[in-house]
């Protein structure tokens, strides 16, 4: 994914990650399927995105660039 970002942990499970992701740069948006190694205090974790959901009912959330990741790890 030609993509640079910043995400925020939202919800861990044992099989689930759900992400905010902010798009910083980037020439397309990610995709149901993509894999994507994500870095959590010491670890790194490699997820697959499941769902995507653009803005959130957060007010600070800005549907443009931000979205809302849910993601099977492993």
């Amino acid at each position: 994914m030609g993509i640079r970002y910043r995400s925020d942990l939202l919800e861990r499970t044992p099989e689930l990650l759900t992400l905010r992701l902010t798009l910083r740069e980037f020439s397309c948006f990610p995709q149901p399927g993509d894999r994507l190694h994500v870095r959590l205090g010491q670890e790194q974790l490699s997820a697959t995105i499941m769902d995507i959901e653009r803005g959130a009912p957060e007010d600070d959330w800005d549907p443009a660039v931000q979205l809302r990741l849910i993601c099977r790890l492993g």
